[in-house]
């Protein structure tokens, strides 16, 4: 149990330091690097989120320090693990070889694992302090309405084409789509309009599993056929008038964002490059 105790979160540090600090480059090979794409996706969450936050230059000024401060113990943290990775994975090799054989690891081993962890713990301490304290000074440079827009963010590859309506960001998509599938659904006739309707929530629903959770999609898909049926029972000059409102289908947040969201989104080296090409922009 001390073991595991031990190795849990020493191995979590060096999987978040390999993640925070992976430098970019080109894949040559052609094949999935899952640190490079996990890396790729969350800064683009990132961007899509800062962009509906619209941002003052005044915050940016003031967030920028805060991120340089914890973008440089997660520096120090992956420079310590580079330091020791040779050491500490030749010790984890053994443990496992050991373990295959045997309910325990020996007490070398054991000494071994301590060493070559020692200074990733320091590191990975420092960190976890100097995050602790940056999450809500980081808070306190949001406003009120910019909380309301994280706190409702589905992260997403693709932004919002509405940028006016900054309230959208993680909503469903592109609302001239969906009004393109509303002025289509009118058109439909009676007798088809139950299996049709099935088959857009279906495909709707299919597409929806990949990220989103069960309330999520039946909050959705409850919007979808509620503008749907009101659609068809609206003349032509009154569905132009209420053509935006039923095009506006939102997805509920999965649950309000905890600190974790704040570290991983607002905090991430990549909110340095990020911030400053911003704050070039407007000075």
């Amino acid at each position: 149990m001390n073991l595991v105790k031990k190795l849990v979160p020493v191995l979590l540090i060096i999987i978040l330091a390999s993640c925070h600090n992976i430098p970019e480059k080109k894949i040559d090979s052609g094949k999935f690097d899952d640190v490079e794409f996990h890396i790729v996706v969350r800064d683009l969450h990132t961007l899509n989120l800062v962009n509906g936050l619209f941002l003052s230059k005044e915050q940016m000024e003031k967030m920028i320090p805060i991120v340089e401060r914890v973008k440089k113990a997660d520096e120090e943290l992956k420079s310590a693990r580079d330091s020791h990775y040779s050491e500490y994975i030749t010790v984890l090799k053994e443990m496992r070889s050991q373990l295959l054989e045997n309910s325990s690891i020996t007490d070398a081993q054991q000494e071994k694992l301590n060493r070559a962890s020692m200074e990733i713990d320091k590191k990975s301490a420092n960190l976890r302090d100097v995050v602790n304290k940056s999450i809500p000074e980081i808070k306190d440079v949001l406003n009120v309405n910019q909380h309301a827009i994280i706190n409702g963010y589905e992260p997403c590859i693709v932004p919002t084409k509405d940028v006016s309506h900054p309230e959208r960001i993680g909503g469903l998509g592109d609302g001239e789509d969906f009004e393109d599938m509303l002025r289509y659904i009118r058109k439909v006739p009676d007798k088809d309009y139950p299996r049709v309707k099935l088959e857009i929530l279906k495909k709707r629903e299919g597409m929806m599993k990949v990220h989103n959770n069960d309330l999520q999609i039946k909050s959705v898909l409850k919007q979808i056929e509620t503008s749907m049926d009101k659609a068809r029972e609206l003349d032509s000059t009154q569905f132009e008038i209420e053509k935006d409102e039923l095009s506006r289908v939102l997805i509920p947040p999965a649950g309000r964002p905890g600190d974790e969201f704040y570290r991983n989104y607002l905090l991430n080296p990549f909110m340095v490059r990020m911030l400053k090409n911003k704050l070039s922009v407007v000075q």
